[in-house]
């Protein structure tokens, strides 16, 4: 399973939408829906991404 799904899922859990985690995190919607939502996935995560994402989820980026 790819980063993208995990984190993807760990927000499904947590129902927090990808709109409010953009808000929270920084990062725009857009670069976020690209890189999790969309099942013709054309972008990966990017390193600052997913820290800002983890940090926010309370999750460790290193256990995903």
């Amino acid at each position: 399973m790819k980063i993208e799904d995990k984190v993807y899922q760990h927000i499904k859990e947590k129902k927090i939408s990808i709109r409010e985690l953009s808000k929270q995190t920084g990062i725009k919607y857009t670069s976020l829906y690209n890189s999790m939502a969309r099942k013709d996935r054309e972008r990966m995560l990017r390193a600052w991404e997913l820290v800002k994402i983890c940090k926010y989820l309370d999750i460790d980026p290193r256990k995903l």
